[in-house]
């Protein structure tokens, strides 16, 4: 059985969803086993947890974005994009935390803020690579 997003990339209708979620555990980052119960809901759990309420604030927020942003986009099974900076960058236009014509045209300050934050996140953790882009 494929693991991750391949077991769903082929799912068209709920019943294909359901099929393909069958069997599969809670304790994953995507925790998408409530989703066709009584309470339907998907639980997020990759952060490790947090008393710094900067952090706290940008990841509700990403995880809010991106949740709205897969209900309102039709989105294709995408290759996995490179860790570099201009994968990022496509990533944050492609998500609604950077304005952008064609896709989203307004952009509230607060994913804005949200954007730059998660930019330096990825600076911090990726010095080399984020100096190589900042040099060129």
């Amino acid at each position: 059985m494929p693991a991750g997003p391949q077991r769903l990339a082929g799912c068209r209708t709920r019943a294909a969803f359901q099929r393909a979620l069958a069997g599969w555990e809670r304790y994953h980052g995507l925790n998408l086993t409530h989703l066709f119960n009584g309470s339907p809901r998907i639980e997020l759990r990759y952060h490790q947890g947090t008393i710094n309420a900067e952090k706290a604030r940008h990841w509700l927020r990403f995880c809010l974005q991106m949740v709205e942003h897969a209900v309102r986009r039709n989105c294709r099974n995408a290759a996995q994009l490179a860790n570099s900076r201009e994968s990022l960058e496509k990533m944050l236009i492609a998500c609604g935390y950077k304005p952008n014509n064609g896709i989203y045209r307004q952009v509230c300050p607060e994913l804005r803020e949200t954007g730059k934050y998660l930019l330096g996140r990825w600076k911090h953790f990726n010095g080399k690579i984020a100096l190589k882009r900042a040099k060129g």
